[in-house]
């Protein structure tokens, strides 16, 4: 008979140590429809509204959770690999699980988001980052937590926006000013900035919609056309001239002309190999409507691929509320512009 085996105490139940397991956070959405806005006539005071620029770039939403962070176009294409920077500066936002609705833009010298310079900056792809870097500014919070914000007011969403405490200043959450549009528009157009963006403060948001309690204020004549031909232009070895449309009463109808060197790196990214890509919008500056309809005079700003062709729309400006005065208070600098004003590149 074997002799049986030594044998140590038996442990204590309270010394067996469970697997910890904590609750995973709700997982994020895979898409979110971005809340649009409607046209508005001009500035207007409401102690109701929250004023803001409407930050010249690329309409982004920037997911962040425990397992990757990932930022889509208003498409819904995934657009991370495009600015990896913004990837990066989002690293602190993962634990938080988090939606944020905002623009990427690259800023000029006074901080201004220039949006020439992210035209040039998507053309040249992100090797060009160290020269035109992107930032991300964060205008909405629709996720936190993984559990949905968006029935909140804009007013609270704010709040939790601004609680985020965010370190990389790669990643802002600029500044706006609740009720005193005249005033915020008066100091906009030395500025040159194209758009005022008013919001209602006890609004929840609304995606995939244009809602009424989101208001654009043009400041400069802007439009964006979706591009549906281009030619050479007659006499010329290096202009092409491209065809504009865009939709009104559902109807996808001529906008106009504008010209664009055929040299330029914008063209050789917007027509790789001579062929034009598909769904390409132009963003424009014009003198007014002729009596038809088209755009006069018009200049381009930039090509892009980040709107979705069926919001590239000519509708009449709504009227403004009735305006109702309010103490005025002034506002920071930082509505105007983002900080900092000298953005750090990427390591190399």
């Amino acid at each position: 008979m074997r002799p049986s085996a030594a044998r140590g105490p038996h442990p204590r139940p309270e010394d067996q140590a469970l697997p910890l397991r904590l609750p995973l956070p709700p997982a994020l959405p895979g898409r979110v429809l971005p809340e649009f806005s409607v046209p508005c006539v001009g500035p207007f005071d409401d102690p109701d509204f929250f004023f803001s620029i409407e930050w010249d770039g690329a309409r982004t939403l920037l997911f962040a959770s425990p397992a990757a962070v990932r930022l889509q176009s208003e498409t819904l294409a995934d657009v991370g690999a495009r600015y990896p920077e913004i990837v990066a500066a989002a690293d602190s936002l993962m634990a938080r699980s988090v939606v944020l609705d905002g623009v990427v833009a690259v800023l000029d010298p006074a901080g201004c988001p220039d949006l020439a310079a992210l035209g040039e900056r998507v053309a040249l792809g992100p090797a060009s980052q160290h020269r035109l870097p992107a930032v991300y500014l964060a205008i909405d919070l629709l996720h936190l937590g993984g559990r949905a914000t968006m029935s909140l007011a804009l007013e609270r969403r704010l709040e939790l926006l601004r609680g985020l405490a965010l370190a990389d200043p790669r990643i802002q959450v600029p500044d706006w000013v609740a009720g005193e549009g005249e005033a915020l528009a008066q100091a906009a157009g030395p500025r040159r900035l194209p758009t005022l963006l008013a919001r209602r403060a006890s609004a929840p948001y609304h995606p995939g919609v244009a809602s009424p309690d989101r208001l654009r204020i043009p400041l400069r004549r802007r439009a964006n056309c979706l591009v549906v031909d281009s030619e050479r232009v007659l006499g010329s070895t290096r202009k092409r001239r491209l065809r504009l449309a865009e939709y009104r009463s559902s109807r996808l109808v001529d906008a106009g002309a504008a010209e664009i060197t055929e040299t330029s790196t914008l063209w050789r990214w917007a027509a790789p190999g001579g062929r034009m890509r598909s769904s390409l919008v132009a963003t424009v500056e014009h003198r007014g409507r002729s009596p038809d309809g088209k755009l006069r005079q018009v200049e381009l700003v930039t090509l892009r691929d980040d709107i979705e062709p069926g919001w590239c729309i000519h509708r009449d400006p709504v009227p403004p509320p009735p305006s109702r005065p309010v103490p005025g208070r002034g506002f920071l600098p930082t509505v105007l512009a983002a900080l900092p004003l000298e953005v750090p590149t990427a390591p190399e």
